[in-house]
């Protein structure tokens, strides 16, 4: 009778245990960002590489690799499609124009850390390649649901060439932004109904 009993704890508490991880499991795949089926180690290098050629070498410091992702995610459910398509379709860093990568050396970043093929012979890559593995941790926490989102509102972003279209045509309206980012972030479904705008376009805003 006491093995009996012995062996029924035992089972309850290896179904209690299972329970719980499955319900962390659950939960995780709850927080994260992009479908399990519309991420692969390609699309993590993919994003990096976006990453670089949109937000700077920093942007696994600063996390704005992260917002990045947000926008992707985000404009990926707005036109019903993959992760990758809206990715490709929206980062100006790594679209390709006949088949031809503005960034030659961005297309040679890879998740081994080898220095890219094409890489300018000016910069050393021992000191970018930190910031590179800091920006694909940045992309991991992220994938896990780790990082919060800053900016939940923004669907676009855009750097200083940009202002003219997203700000003075479509009159987006301009969001507050970590200091540190370096673009700026908008929700298109809200319209900018201030004083006329400059060439400089909106007033900067801060979250920090």
């Amino acid at each position: 009778m006491r093995n009996f009993i012995y062996v029924l704890v035992l089972c309850l508490l290896i179904y209690s245990v299972s329970s719980l991880a499955q319900d962390k499991d659950a939960e995780a795949t709850l927080n994260r960002p992009v479908p399990a089926n519309q991420w692969s180690p390609k699309i993590r290098v993919l994003l990096g590489r976006s990453c670089v050629g949109e937000a700077g070498w920093y942007s696994g410091e600063t996390q704005e690799c992260a917002m990045l992702g947000n926008i992707y995610a985000k404009q990926a459910k707005q036109q019903s499609v993959y992760f990758a398509t809206a990715m490709l379709k929206y980062s100006y860093a790594i679209k390709a124009d006949f088949g031809i990568v503005k960034h030659p050396w961005l297309d040679g970043l890879h998740a081994n850390g080898k220095r890219p093929r094409n890489w300018p012979r000016n910069l050393r890559w021992s000191v970018h390649r930190p910031l590179w593995k800091q920006i694909l941790d940045t992309i991991d926490s992220w994938y896990r649901g780790e990082i919060p989102n800053p900016i939940p509102d923004a669907d676009h972003f855009g750097g200083g060439m940009d202002v003219p279209r997203a700000e003075l045509r479509e009159k987006w309206k301009r969001l507050c932004a970590p200091r540190n980012f370096r673009n700026r972030y908008y929700d298109s479904r809200k319209k900018y109904t201030g004083p006329p705008l400059g060439k400089k376009g909106q007033k900067a805003c801060y979250l920090d």
